[in-house]
């Protein structure tokens, strides 16, 4: 028994041994270990594949305080950027680009030493590549702006860019479907088909192969037309031109000077000799950038010029007599503008001298003077006619016209209504032409008899010019109407189509057409086929009801075949199957 009791009280003292004592206090090697550093959450937990996601990272049990000291951050084993610490135990960093889709791990690194794991970022598939299904309109004008429409799939609402042959276009707004796109396109750098590419924020880009048409020619030059020796000073306007190297050509050949080429849009520069009068092609061709541009008889080489005007000025009311002198004017007739209106009682002398009336005009100052032959050509006065500023003028009112119509002829008595007419004299223009005969029967009322409609009928303005300087208007206050059409015939045309074939290029000199019953409507049609009918109307210069000269224009499909006939109105065609002849 005695035994036994010793044996239990050895156990014991083994068992309190082994477990330290712990029952009778004291700490010794008992105590509890520190807990291991871990990263509790990661917010977003998902993100591009592309990287660029903002996460902000919570931990526990690290030493540190990333307070003070900022830790390195990893995904997926690959330092993240922009690493800025929060709090003690918080942390923001930007994802680095992911090396494929899912679930990956993201390790602090304290600078104290500690690291912490967990995977609780995942990168996301990549995005869907975008699709163009189509493009509303698929053409436009070289110059910049043309709104276009571009639908599709998978369009980034978030932002995409646009780009026509490479370069931006504007204004892009993306509709939150991801359906559609609006945006103005760029200028072209020259004319043709070009792709347009959809690059969106996210996602892979989609392109429309040969998607839009660039269409026209891209500049305009002014003035349009100069005497065949050269020297012309002209503006071309327009876009794309390669600065400092750009070339310009009239009928291929190169201009005689360049007074300026630094712009993209604007040239100027002279005109090189014509090999003759008539229209020619301008080329403009940038050699760096390998584009070039062509408008189609775009400068007129013209026979004739101005050189003096006497007198230069004149007053507002027109009707003063004006000696034009120069060279190559037409004898058989002309038209003379003085800025945009027609004088009156135009009689050419001689090839080198003309007189007319000056017309009114509702406005003083300077205005350019042209003298336009019936052969087609045109002559740009260098010189201009000044419209003399009246003292203290009186302004007029106009208010109606009785009758309010008559024929495209002219030579109608008609009777203006108004106030404020000038009892010593009074000029009166009806569309662009002075009217004849005007009387001033007293402050409200004027007779006058009506110019020539031509070149069309319709409504037209109707201005009054006191002598003392005032003016008024009335907009669209008489009416050309046109003259009814009857059946007409085509008997002859000179040269004709048999023995002169048509210059391919179009012609300077008009051929004429005989005939009957042609009303102001009537217009020469030049039919070639591809093989539906492609038509191309020629230039009237002159029209009675038995004559026509026309300006034969360039050959739409080139050379071959072609058809001329007159439609006169609605009264159908002559000759009833026109002439048939050969652009050559």
């Amino acid at each position: 028994m005695a035994k036994r009791v010793r044996m239990l009280i050895v156990l014991a003292v083994a068992i309190a041994f082994a477990g330290g004592f712990t029952a009778c206090g004291g700490g010794g090697s008992g105590s509890p270990k520190k807990k291991s550093a871990k990263v509790v959450s990661v917010s977003p937990p998902n993100g591009a594949l592309a990287g660029g996601t903002m996460i902000t990272i919570v931990t526990a049990n690290f030493k540190d305080d990333f307070g003070a000291a900022t830790p390195n951050v990893f995904v997926d084993g690959v330092p993240a950027s922009g690493v800025a610490p929060v709090n003690a135990t918080t942390v923001t960093a930007v994802t680095p680009p992911g090396g494929a889709q899912g679930l990956v791990a993201v390790r602090v690194d304290s600078q104290g030493g500690e690291s912490a794991s967990a995977n609780q970022f995942t990168y996301d598939p990549p995005p869907s590549g975008c699709t163009i299904t189509l493009i509303t309109p698929d053409m436009g004008d070289v110059s910049p702006g043309t709104f276009v429409t571009i639908d599709g799939m998978d369009f980034d609402p978030a932002g995409s860019s646009v780009f026509f042959d490479g370069n931006s276009a504007t204004n892009i707004f993306v509709f939150p479907s991801g359906l559609q796109i609006t945006c103005n396109a760029p200028a072209g750098m020259t004319t043709g088909p070009v792709d347009v590419q959809v690059v969106p924020q996210s996602g892979a880009d989609c392109t429309s192969v040969n998607g839009y048409i660039y269409t026209g020619c891209g500049f305009t030059v002014t003035p349009d037309s100069g005497l065949f020796s050269g020297g012309t000073t002209v503006l071309i306007d327009g876009v794309g031109f390669e600065p400092n190297n750009v070339q310009v050509f009239f009928d291929g050949v190169e201009a005689s000077q360049y007074i300026d080429r630094t712009s993209t849009t604007q040239i100027t520069c002279d005109t090189p000799p014509g090999a003759s009068p008539g229209f020619v092609d301008v080329d403009v061709v940038n050699p760096g950038l390998g584009t070039n541009c062509t408008l189609v008889g775009g400068f007129e080489y013209t026979q004739c010029e101005i050189t003096d005007i006497q007198p230069g000025n004149g007053d507002m009311l027109g009707g003063i007599t004006v000696t034009i002198t120069g060279d190559g004017f037409d004898t058989a007739g002309a038209d003379v503008e003085f800025g945009t209106n027609f004088a009156g009682m135009v009689n050419v002398s001689s090839p080198t001298m003309l007189t007319c009336e000056a017309p009114p005009s509702i406005t003083d100052g300077p205005v350019g003077v042209t003298v336009i032959g019936f052969n087609g050509r045109r002559c740009d006065s260098p010189m201009q006619f000044t419209y003399n500023t009246p003292v203290a003028p009186i302004n007029c009112t106009v208010t109606s016209v009785m009758p309010a119509q008559g024929g495209l002829p002219g030579g109608e008595m008609v009777t203006i209504t108004g106030t404020n007419f000038d009892l010593s004299g009074a000029g009166v223009l009806i569309g662009q032409r002075a009217a004849t005969n005007v009387v001033v029967q007293d402050a409200t009322t004027i007779d006058c008899i009506t110019p020539p409609g031509a070149p069309a009928f319709g409504p037209v303005n109707v201005s009054v010019i006191n002598n003392n300087g005032g003016t008024g208007t009335c907009s669209g206050c008489y009416q050309y109407q046109a003259a009814a059409c009857n059946p007409c015939t085509a008997t002859s045309m000179t040269p004709d189509l048999a023995s002169s074939p048509l210059n391919v290029a179009g012609e300077v000199t008009p051929r004429t057409i005989i005939g009957t019953e042609f009303c102001s409507q009537a217009t020469v049609e030049f039919w070639q086929f591809d093989p539906n009918p492609v038509i191309v109307l020629g230039t009237i210069l002159f029209q009675d009801s038995t004559t026509i000269d026309v300006i034969v224009p360039p050959a739409p499909l080139g050379p071959g075949l072609v058809i001329v006939v007159v439609v006169n109105g609605g009264a159908g065609m002559c000759p009833p199957a026109g002439w048939t002849g050969v652009y050559q």
